[in-house]
């Protein structure tokens, strides 16, 4: 920041007179005698007269500043100090100088609760308090001469607040008003202001303190040392810098555990004298009397879209955008950063897909979504209950919003979905293809890991997985769920009571979620009846008949497989599974590779043996054991390609 000229030359002007009164204290001191120059004459509009009110500097104090800060603004100085202390090594100003030289001498401008030191305006070096040199901080001899300095020290705790207060609605204006008006009332008084979306929060902290003439200095709480001296150093030299800019410190807390952080807040809260905003995602127990607390709740879906509009102006594919994620102003900003201007739907789509992904990567497995309607081979009915959970997901934003659906906050626009079927029936791969289908991420979920025969533990383990998810760009799988959702017995100690509360929470947590989960069970009459209401569709997922064994085997080997002669009526006959008939595939194309061939009868006859002995099963049709068994010797042709 550049100061404008003529307060430059205004305060240069003052430095100078201020320098040139302390050059004859000096040379007096120096000389024996005793000067009797005119008491300084401090410019009202002036830096230094700023310094002085805002740290309270009494006439003595702001001469041992002008002193210490006299050998970096006149060269002369280190000789003339030399010479007033009558050592010649000494080049430096010291506290026994200013005792001894500068008018109205006070000891307590010595003492560590002077402004002096306790807002570091000055420096000690060496170990003698009187007797070692004396140096300005370099941030307040910029200062005096107009020129805005920001303290390297403070550079790597300090984010710039790049916030656009015309972005909030009219209830997020009235609660940055409402946290001035504390200020006013109450000053300074530190305010907690939970908030998930930091944009939002950065934009109300801005309108805040504009609004009590102020500036806003965002402090990185990760960044904060931990050591409690250190700690309360780096605080000083916050503080100080908002004096200095007539600001107010924003400290800003990432969405992370931290056992230290309420004890570090409480430190602050009863160091800080300025006003200050702590924003944090969880409210914080504070026992501090003076905090007070305000919400700032999520952007609302109207304020997404809005915000959707206006940084990416208004494209028409908006509105699906805003029904399908859940996203604070950051990850829109940073998905309108990332992409060309006027992208297409696709490109910006798949954007906001990347940017909420990262959180769930820790969380659960990404499994790929590379399957298509043409690969999910069902009966009729099954088929249609699927494209159902598609159209429920496509088409929310008209039925919740335009036609009155969403009769409040609390009511969830996401889908729960009980996929149930024995082992190898689809159930996996329908669900890759609805996650294909709605171009949405799908991570499953391992309910052992989740899980925890500690107290408390899977709750928390629960909340990390759904608040990563509730961007609305994933499809949850669950699978096994009938280990869960089973049939509930009394309660008899208190395992079994711990238990119902996990149960009790995830099934609130499905309720309130926005995007799509989907529950698997091999044994759906496991399941206890008063969950069943709780799912939106309950998708049967029966053991396939002959006919679609035969469409199952035929898409089982890519159009790009070289095949000879499969019989695929014969091979319907195998009572299989999909997930069975994949593997043999698999097996029998690997068994004709290694042959240099394409894959025939005999290949799938041996894996078929294979996966029958590996599923402990014996086959019941004659002809069909008569071919598994005879495996007839042939003469090997390389396949093409």
């Amino acid at each position: 920041m550049t100061a404008v000229p003529g307060e430059f030359a205004r305060n240069r002007a003052q430095i100078v007179a201020a320098l040139e009164r302390l050059r004859e204290l000096l040379e007096a001191h120096a000389a024996g005698t005793e000067a009797t120059p005119e008491p300084l004459a401090v410019d009202p509009a002036s830096r230094l007269a700023r310094v002085c009110a805002t740290f309270r500097l009494s006439a003595f104090e702001r001469d041992v500043l002008l002193l210490a800060a006299a050998p970096d603004l006149d060269g002369r100085f280190s000789a003339l100090c030399a010479q007033a202390t009558g050592d010649a090594g000494r080049p430096h100003p010291t506290f026994s100088l200013a005792l001894a030289a500068l008018p109205d001498p006070a000891w307590s401008a010595v003492t560590p609760e002077s402004p002096l030191r306790h807002w570091r305006l000055v420096e000690i070096e060496g170990n003698s308090l009187i007797a070692g040199g004396l140096r300005a901080d370099e941030a307040i001899v910029h200062t005096l001469l107009g020129f805005p300095h920001r303290d390297e020290r403070l550079r790597a705790l300090r984010a710039d607040l790049v916030a656009d207060a015309s972005i909030l609605s009219p209830a997020q204006e009235a609660l940055a008003d409402a946290i001035a008006g504390h200020w006013r009332r109450a000053q300074p008084a530190p305010v907690q202001l939970v908030a998930a979306d930091r944009v939002l929060a950065r934009a109300v902290a801005r309108r805040a303190a504009a609004a009590i003439d102020a500036q806003a200095i965002v402090v990185r709480y990760a960044s904060l040392p931990a050591g409690v001296a250190e700690l309360v150093d780096a605080l000083r030299l916050c503080e100080r810098d908002a004096l200095l800019r007539d600001a107010l410190v924003v400290v800003e807390c990432d969405d992370g555990e931290d056992t230290r952080r309420e004890q570090t807040f409480e430190l602050i809260a009863e160091r800080f004298g300025t006003p200050l905003l702590v924003v944090t995602p969880s409210r914080m127990l504070l026992s501090h009397v003076g905090v007070a607390t305000f919400d700032l709740a999520r952007p609302t879906h109207d304020e997404q879209t809005a915000y959707w509009n206006l940084r990416l102006e208004a494209p028409p594919f908006v509105p699906q955008l805003a029904a399908q994620f859940d996203l604070d102003f950051a990850t829109i900003d940073t998905v309108a950063a990332s992409v060309v201007p006027n992208a297409p739907a696709i490109d910006v789509w798949d954007a906001v897909r990347a940017q909420a992904r990262p959180r769930l990567d820790a969380l659960a497995e990404r499994i790929d979504t590379n399957a298509a309607w043409r690969d999910l081979i069902l009966p009729v009915e099954q088929r249609r209950l699927v494209r159902q959970v598609v159209d429920h997901v496509r088409h929310r934003d008209v039925v919740y919003r335009r036609w009155g659906f969403a009769r409040g906050a609390d009511t969830a626009e996401g889908l729960t979905v009980l996929f149930a079927g024995a082992s190898g029936t689809g159930k996996s791969l329908a669900a890759r293809v609805l996650a294909n289908v709605l171009r949405l991420d799908l991570y499953r979920v391992d309910l052992s890991a989740v899980f925890s025969k500690y107290i408390g533990e899977t709750e928390k383990n629960l909340r990390r997985i759904f608040d990563a998810a509730e961007s609305g760009g994933v499809v949850l799988v669950f699978d096994e769920a009938d280990a869960l959702f089973g049939k509930r017995s009394e309660v008899s100690d208190s395992h079994d009571r711990h238990a119902n509360v996990e149960v009790s929470y995830l099934l609130q947590r499905l309720e309130r979620f926005n995007g799509v989960a989907i529950l698997t069970t091999n044994m759906r009459e496991s399941f206890d009846v008063a969950f069943m209401r709780r799912f939106r569709f309950v998708v049967d997922f029966p053991f396939p008949d002959p006919a679609l064994r035969a469409r199952i085997w035929k898409r089982a080997f890519p159009a790009r497989t070289p095949t000879d002669a499969l019989d695929f009526a014969l091979l319907a006959k195998l009572a299989v599974p999909g997930g069975n008939i994949r593997n043999i595939a698999l097996n029998a194309a690997v068994r004709a590779a290694a042959k240099g061939r394409p894959v025939a009868m005999d290949d799938v006859a041996a894996a078929a043996r294979m996966e029958y002995a590996k599923l402990d099963r014996s086959l019941h049709d004659p002809d069909l054991a008569r071919w598994l068994e005879a495996v007839p010797a042939r003469t090997t042709v390389r396949a093409a390609g």
